[in-house]
């Protein structure tokens, strides 16, 4: 397993590694960073592939979703603001993948305070029903799931 785990998830530790782990078993499990970087992987821009995700769905997924680490509901109105960030031209290079019951979405989003900094990788996991199962960021945020970048 861990040959197929990207180095993000690897200097992971503690809950926040059980916690990754845990997320990305509905991929088979493959880590997306890893999958990101695998060439024979194809992905898709086609949005007939993606589930039928809605704004109520995403807010469902940042604001009433229950944290891992506190197991209070995430309650992350400022993540809402994520609409801004799309729209503003700040989400790059979107593509997803098909993998089982589950669309992994891959993206590059902008920081918002520091525009010449790398830019940030986060994915989420949706459910073919359109839910969010699960998400993560390298911003310092992403370890919470529910960062702007997420909702982006």
């Amino acid at each position: 397993m861990s040959d197929y785990l990207s180095n993000h998830a690897r200097n992971l530790t503690g809950d926040a590694k059980r916690r990754y782990l845990d997320k990305i078993e509905v991929l088979g499990p493959r880590d997306p960073y890893f999958l990101m970087k695998d060439s024979s992987i194809v992905w898709t821009t086609d949005s007939e592939i993606l589930p039928p995700i809605t704004y109520p769905d995403i807010f469902n997924y940042l604001v009433l979703t229950k944290s891992f680490y506190t197991l209070e509901q995430f309650k992350a109105y400022k993540s809402l603001d994520a609409y801004n960030f799309f729209v503003s031209g700040w989400v790059f290079n979107a593509k997803w993948l098909a993998l089982n019951d589950y669309v992994l979405v891959v993206a590059e989003v902008a920081h918002s305070q520091r525009m010449n900094d790398a830019k940030l990788l986060p994915w989420l996991v949706l459910k073919n029903c359109g839910s969010v199962w699960g998400a993560h960021c390298t911003c310092m945020a992403g370890l919470g799931e529910c960062c702007s970048h997420v909702g982006a």
